[in-house]
């Protein structure tokens, strides 16, 4: 029996370049369908230090840079960092490490 609930992203996280990374990182994904995307930057509480993305994106490989600075443009301690890709429910998680 076919299940009719709807479909959700699927997001391939690829690990961020370079890692560990001082002051810049890519981090790189892939979309399989189009639609609204979230990606965040999380410290090692959980709390958010940088909201990089919040928009629609076309499916396909997509790379979107990190500078190591919080919303208010302020540059972060070292340490380790958390990336959160959203889209249509789905949640993929990466890690990076910024040295000073």
């Amino acid at each position: 029996m076919k299940s009719h609930l709807p479909s959700f992203s699927n997001i391939k996280i690829h690990q961020n370049y370079p890692n560990p990374f001082n002051p810049i990182t890519f981090i790189n994904y892939e979309l399989e369908m189009e639609g609204a995307v979230k990606i965040t930057v999380l410290d090692m509480m959980g709390r958010k230090v940088k909201t990089l993305l919040n928009n629609y994106q076309n499916k396909g490989y997509k790379s979107i840079k990190w500078d190591g600075k919080n919303n208010k443009n302020e540059s972060v301690s070292a340490g380790l960092y958390f990336y959160n890709i959203e889209q249509v429910g789905s949640i993929k998680t990466g890690k990076m490490l910024l040295l000073k």
